[in-house]
Formats: C-alpha cells, structure tokens, sequence
C-alpha cells in the first residue's frame, strides 16, 4: 500500500511480480476523501500541514482502509506500507488489519525510486512468506 496526499497505490505482489489492484469506492487521494470535501476547504490538499491536520488525515486513512480491508479479505499476507514516514503509522493506528511486513518503505510514494523498492521488497517477502506456508503445510510440521 503506498499513501500520499495525491495518490495512494495499492498493489498485490507475487513471486511472478508486482500490479496495481483497483480499490472502488475508496478515495485515491485526500482531495477525492469525503473527510477533506466535507470541511468545504477551497485550498489544495497538498498545501495540508501534516502536523496540523492530523485528525483528517486519519479519516482519509480510514476511509482508504475500508478500501483496503474488502481487497485482501481474509488474507493474512504481510501488507507492505509505503510512503511519507509521518503517513504510515497514521494509518497504522486507524487499521484493524495486522499482518504488516516488518520493514517500511519511507519516502515519497509517488516516486518511482520508491515503487521500485515496492517491488524488490515484494519479491523478497513473495518467497518467504511461500517457504513459510510450504514449513507449515509439510508433514514433519504436523504431528
């Protein structure tokens, strides 16, 4: 998942590779949120102080999340969070799911330095969390 004020991405990785998956009815950015247009606020989203307006950036969070949460369903695969430091445990704390991969991806996730991470990191996490299912489901795991 990579979160920024004007485009958030969410995208299911595999060991085969890495695209983008669509999250209808969810906000792809705070200008598109309804937690931004309800405050009638005739200034651009990216003049928003993250410092300031914390409490709205947790409702975009939010509504972004139920987004998130009808798109993985019942996966516990680990969800890679990109994007501005300050942003991902903003939406940590408004999330209920909790299979996160250990590592962030910090900077800005509309860089493709940044997607390019996504995808490494993606790669890596693909074939571990495969081993880690293929240990679990092997007969000397079971007793």
């Amino acid at each position: 998942l990579s979160l920024s004020q004007n485009q958030v991405g969410f995208f299911r990785g595999s060991r085969l590779g890495i695209r983008g998956v669509s999250l209808p009815d969810t906000p792809g950015s705070l200008g598109e949120s309804r937690s931004f247009a309800a405050q009638g606020h005739g200034h651009d989203p990216e003049s928003i102080d993250a410092t300031v307006d914390r409490p709205r950036l947790k409702k975009f969070f939010a509504e972004l999340d139920e987004g998130v949460r009808k798109a993985v369903g019942g996966s516990t695969a680990p969800l890679i969070l990109a994007g501005v430091e300050y942003y991902l445990p903003l939406y940590r704390e408004v999330t209920s799911y909790s299979d996160f991969a250990d590592k962030i991806l910090a900077g800005n996730a509309e860089h493709k330095a940044l997607l390019k991470q996504m995808r490494q990191r993606t790669d890596a996490l693909a074939k571990d969390y495969a081993q880690a299912l293929t240990a679990t489901d092997s007969p000397s795991t079971k007793r």
